[in-house]
């Protein structure tokens, strides 16, 4: 057997020829900001101080000027990446790259970013993220010019692309402001414009159809609400309940948001729900989501709800689609927002706080309308929003695919991008001393 000529070591990191295999600690300076206590961030000032996230606010002090590249190094969105020029204060929560001579700052952004550096976070009370972690990785490096080019390039594409983003995503507001416009004249002012109104005598909707009544919501409710349950201690070999993100958008969709919890069957027998049912959030840390409901679609059998829900029952009285349209207007959540109390950074209201809103009711056969309308049109809105936000979600991720082609030379740019003196010079004046 003839001995073959030995195998050349295949490079790890697949890169252009003239490119270089570097760890980043030796393309950059990398260190934590510095300190700053709350008191020491005011709402304006001449210095920005910048966080794991951006701007926290301004100081009368300054850590850095120059340019370079903050990566949030805390939280659920550490490892996020921003270029800063400037004066400006870093803080602890940020890990501050400053670049070698040699390298461009605004490639060595994109490299990061590129790099999806939450993967590399440490899972402990919060995520975290060691510098040492990010300069032991090893990234394909090209020359200066190449730098350059590749940075340029890349500021052209992702701002275009950042452009249609933010249009589609003020799209998505501004169907979302319309789909409440909808729901709010539904329920405050019915259908047709020309109705005569009539004084309601509760400040929350001062007028409405003068065939409406304005009533306590207890009066319209065969069962509840009930303050939710309190498991037990001892372990009973659990039973079926879902996360509180299966309230959503008027709706509660138990499916894909089930979990088990340690409770007595026949006490969950007690608290299980029926379709019809609906859940409103009785207490939440973010005021916006205290009192929003949603009716109960398909349920399992037997399948309670989580203790931080109220749960209700319409009367004969009411549809329950436009009770929810009802409860989650703006002019319930004014009442509820009044009605809440702060615990420990929690807001709650209680049963008898939820019984006593004031509800305007149409005659049943205009609330089979209004259903109707409102099911027809909202329907409209959430197609438009969704593929809206499908699209924001494409572009997303075509804006990565193109940073990482670009950024370890899949994309060959130089066909592409201007010539890059302008841009040398440019980021020479902005380089730190």
């Amino acid at each position: 057997m003839t001995s073959a000529e030995p195998a050349r070591r295949r490079d790890p990191i697949d890169k252009p020829a003239g490119w270089a295999r570097v760890r980043l600690g030796l393309l950059s300076f990398m260190r934590s900001g510095e300190g700053i206590t709350s008191e020491g961030i005011r709402e304006e000032g001449p210095f920005p101080v910048y966080g794991g996230n951006g701007v926290r606010g301004y100081s009368d002090r300054h850590t850095h000027d120059g340019e370079y590249v903050l990566v949030g190094r805390q939280g659920a969105l550490c490892g996020n990446v921003r270029r800063v020029s400037g004066t400006f204060w870093a803080s602890e929560h940020a890990v501050v790259a400053g670049l070698r001579a040699g390298n461009s700052v605004g490639w060595f952004a994109y490299l990061l970013e590129s790099l999806n550096l939450n993967q590399y976070s440490v899972s402990a009370a919060q995520p975290g993220l060691a510098i040492d972690r990010i300069k032991s990785l090893i990234a394909p490096v090209p020359p200066l010019d190449v730098q350059r080019y590749i940075a340029d390039f890349l500021d052209r594409k992702t701002a275009a692309i950042d452009a249609l983003i933010a249009k589609k995503e003020r799209l998505i507001e501004l169907l979302e402001e319309k789909r409440q416009a909808l729901i709010t004249q539904a329920v405050t002012k019915g259908l047709d414009p020309n109705v005569p109104m009539k004084d309601s005598g509760v400040e929350w909707v001062p007028v409405v159809p003068h065939t409406w009544r304005i009533v306590p919501l207890r009066h319209l409710l065969s069962f509840g609400p009930k303050n939710g349950i309190s498991p037990p201690p001892a372990a009973f070999g659990g039973a079926l309940s879902f996360s509180i993100s299966a309230v959503r958008d008027g709706r509660v969709r138990v499916d894909g948001h089930e979990k088990y919890v340690d409770l007595d069957p026949r006490v969950a027998k007690t608290f299980s729900m029926r379709p019809g049912d609906i859940l409103l959030m009785r207490g939440n840390g973010n005021l916006e989501l205290v009192g929003s409901c949603g009716l109960v679609d398909e349920v399992p059998a037997g399948c309670t709800y989580p203790d931080i829900l109220m749960r209700m029952r319409p009367a004969a009285a009411v549809r329950g689609e436009f009770l929810v349209a009802a409860l989650n207007s703006p002019y319930s959540r004014g009442q509820v927002e009044v009605l809440a109390r702060t615990s420990n950074g929690t807001y709650k209201v209680s049963g008898e706080d939820v019984r006593s809103l004031m509800i305007a009711v149409p005659p049943l056969a205009e609330q089979d309308r209004l259903i109707d309308r409102l099911t027809r049109e909202t329907r409209r809105l959430r197609v438009a929003a969704e593929a809206a936000g499908s699209s924001v979600n494409c572009l997303r991720e075509y804006r990565q695919a193109l940073i990482s082609a670009a950024v370890t030379g899949k994309l060959d740019v130089r066909a592409n991008a201007p010539d890059p003196e302008a841009a040398a010079e440019r980021e020479a004046q902005a380089q730190p001393p």
